[in-house]
């Protein structure tokens, strides 16, 4: 039940949270890998560090309602002129939960540029 209340917040639709509890709950996910890239972000992320000769093409994509602040990825972007941006409305941390269309549609046409 915690994390179903935790979760909630991170969603522009609340009524999204069993969407997102089914996600979690597959078999693929591994509670203990997020964990482990949860723990090595907060100890160690430091964006210029990491991104500053990277010169590949980026796409990055945020929800507008996102409470971690869409604004991060203007920031990245000053690491990472080439980045292209797509903020999502109505979705919050989790696009691909809350707006699968438009997120898989973003991702879809930034790699159909890259051929």
């Amino acid at each position: 039940m915690h994390f179903k209340i935790e979760q909630s917040a991170y969603l522009f639709d609340p009524l999204q949270v069993e969407r997102l509890i089914k996600y979690f709950s597959r078999e693929e996910y591994s509670q203990e890998m997020g964990d482990l890239l949860w723990n090595d972000l907060a100890a160690n992320y430091d964006p210029e560090k990491g991104l500053l000769n990277y010169e590949g093409p980026v796409l990055l994509i945020a929800g507008r309602q996102d409470p971690m602040d869409a604004s991060t990825v203007y920031q990245i972007r000053e690491f990472m002129p080439q980045a292209e941006i797509e903020i999502i409305e109505r979705c919050g941390h989790y696009p691909w939960i809350e707006q699968p269309r438009t997120f898989y549609k973003a991702i879809d046409e930034f790699l159909s540029e890259l051929d």
